[in-house]
C-alpha cells in the first residue's frame, strides 16, 4: 500500500471513530457518508373507474369487463385497484400496451399484492375481468397510478472513473418503489436482507422485488421486468434496525410469483449467499459489491439502475462497521458486501464515501439485531417443514420446495440426514466397448 493510501486510510478510520464518539445519528449518516438509496421519487395519481357488478352468463369464458388506464407522459407505472371482488373462477388480467408484460391477479394474489398490480413499462395499460361460465358478480374499482422520476444524486466513486460492469447473477434483486439493492440468502425459506433505511417503512419502501431487471431508457428511466419476474413484499415479514453506520440491515421476505407460482428461490434456480459468521479482519482481502446502483456521464443512461458488479479493497472493520474501496452509488444500498477469498457475504452495503474519505461502507453481518431477527423470522420467513435432501451427492435439511429448486431428492418432512447416504448415479462402462449380448444369468 502507497504512502498516500496508507494517509487515507488512517484520516478515513479517525473520522469514522469522530462519528461514533459523538453518538449521533447525524453524525453517523450525513453528506460526508451519504445512504445511498436509489434518486427517485414516486408520484401518486388519484384515478377513478369502476366496473360495477359483472357476470358472465354465457357457457364460455370470455372478457366480461376492459378499460384502458392512460398516465400521460409516464415511462412506467403502477396500478392501485380498490373494492375488487374476484370470485373463484374470475382473473383480473393487467397488461401493458408498450410491451405485451401481462399479470394475472385471483383473490388470493391481490391480497398478497395489496391490491396493486406488479409494475408496467409505458404509459398505458390494458384492465380486463376474465370470468368462466355462470361464476358469481365480480368487480374492480381503479383508485389510484403511481409513477416514477429521477432525482439527484451524489456519486461514491473510488478513483476518477466508474469502474462497475453489467452483471446477471440471479441471487440479487432490485427493491421497488425504494429503489434499493436486496439479495437472496441461506435462511430456510431463502428469503432476503437489505439495508435498514431502505426499509424504514417496511412495507411502504418494499412493496416488490425484482429480477432479471432489464437496461433502462435512453433518457435513463427505470424499466421493469414482466410480471414473471416480480414478487410481492410480505408486510408482516419486515424487521430492520437503522440507527447509523454498522446498524443498517433490514429481514423480510416475498409471496410466490402470480404468473408462475413458483417462490424466487426456485426462479432464480435455487441461488444464495451464505452468510459469513463475521467480517474478517483487514488481510489485502478484495470486496465485491453487486447492486442496482444509478450512473452519470459518461456511463450509458440504459446502465441507470441496473444490476451492475465492482470489486475493489478491503479496508476496514471495527466493531460491526466494514468499510471498502468499491464503486457504488444511489441504488447500492442493501448490496450484499462479498469477500471475495471465501465467496461469503460479510456485510449489507450501506453508505457512499469514497468522494469524501476514501472508503464506501457497510454493516457487518455480525450485527447483534441482525442475528436476533434471523433467528427469530417472521411472516413468510418462518421455516417450513424440512427433511433430508440429497443434492449435489449431499445430504441437508431444506424444505420441500428448496429441495426441488436445488435439483435435489425430498426424503420426506422431518427426516434425517443420520443414515442416508447420497450416493451419486451408478456409471457402468465398458473400457472394450458394448458386448454384441447379454447373459441374463451374469456371464457377460
Amino acid at each position: 500500500m502507497s504512502y498516500k493510501n496508507i494517509l487515507l486510510l488512517v484520516f478515513t478510520a479517525t473520522f469514522l471513530f469522530s462519528a461514533i464518539a459523538h453518538g449521533t445519528e447525524d453524525s453517523l449518516v450525513d453528506k460526508e457518508f451519504a445512504a445511498q438509496r436509489a434518486p427517485l421519487a414516486t408520484d401518486v395519481i388519484p384515478y377513478r373507474a369502476s366496473s360495477g357488478m359483472v357476470q358472465n352468463r354465457s357457457d364460455i369464458t370470455q372478457v366480461i369487463y376492459s378499460h384502458v388506464v392512460i398516465a400521460e407522459e409516464a415511462t412506467s407505472l403502477q396500478i392501485q385497484f380498490s373494492r375488487t371482488v374476484i370470485p373463484d373462477g374470475v382473473v383480473l388480467r393487467t397488461t401493458s400496451l408498450l410491451d405485451g408484460a401481462v399479470q394475472h391477479h385471483r383473490s388470493i394474489t391481490l391480497q398478497q399484492w395489496k391490491n396493486k398490480s406488479a409494475w408496467f413499462n409505458g404509459s398505458m395499460v390494458l384492465i380486463e375481468i376474465i370470468a368462466e361460465p355462470t361464476t358469481p358478480n365480480a368487480s374492480v374499482s381503479i383508485e389510484s397510478i403511481t409513477t416514477l422520476h429521477l432525482t439527484n444524486s451524489e456519486r461514491s466513486i473510488c478513483g476518477d472513473t466508474d469502474d462497475r460492469v453489467l452483471s446477471d447473477v440471479a441471487r440479487c434483486g432490485r427493491a421497488m418503489p425504494i429503489g434499493c439493492s436486496t439479495w437472496v440468502i441461506d435462511d430456510a425459506n431463502h428469503q432476503f436482507l437489505t439495508a435498514g433505511h431502505c426499509a424504514t417503512n417496511g412495507y411502504g419502501d418494499i412493496q416488490t422485488v425484482e429480477f432479471n431487471v432489464p437496461l433502462s431508457s435512453g433518457g435513463g428511466s427505470y424499466q421493469h421486468p414482466g410480471p414473471e419476474d416480480q414478487y410481492a413484499t410480505d408486510s408482516t415479514s419486515f424487521q430492520q434496525g437503522y440507527s447509523g453506520i454498522g446498524d443498517d440491515w433490514a429481514y423480510f421476505g416475498c409471496f410466490p410469483n402470480t404468473e408462475t407460482g413458483l417462490s424466487h428461490f426456485q426462479a432464480q434456480g435455487g441461488a444464495y449467499y451464505v452468510l459469513s459468521t463475521s467480517p474478517p479482519n483487514v488481510s489485502n482481502q478484495q470486496i465485491t459489491i453487486v447492486g442496482y446502483g444509478v450512473v452519470s456521464s459518461p456511463v450509458s443512461p440504459t446502465w441507470n439502475g441496473v444490476q451492475k458488479t465492482h470489486t475493489g479493497p478491503y479496508e476496514y472493520f471495527s466493531g460491526t462497521t466494514i468499510g471498502y474501496q468499491t464503486d457504488t452509488t444511489g441504488g447500492n444500498s442493501g448490496s450484499p458486501v462479498l469477500n471475495e477469498s471465501t465467496g461469503e457475504a460479510i456485510g449489507i452495503h450501506t453508505n457512499g464515501g469514497c468522494n469524501s474519505n476514501g472508503a464506501n461502507w457497510g454493516c457487518g453481518i455480525n450485527n447483534n439485531g441482525l442475528q436476533y431477527a434471523l433467528a427469530n423470522p417472521l411472516g413468510v420467513c418462518v421455516p417450513n417443514l424440512t427433511g433430508a435432501c440429497c443434492a449435489n451427492y449431499e445430504c441437508n435439511f431444506e424444505s420441500e420446495i428448496n429441495c426441488i429448486a436445488l435439483g435435489g431428492d425430498y426424503l420426506g418432512d422431518g427426516s434425517s440426514c443420520d443414515s442416508v447416504a447420497c450416493e451419486p448415479p451408478l456409471v457402468i462402462e465398458y473400457p472394450s466397448g458394448l458386448p454384441e449380448t447379454i447373459d441374463p444369468y451374469g456371464g457377460t
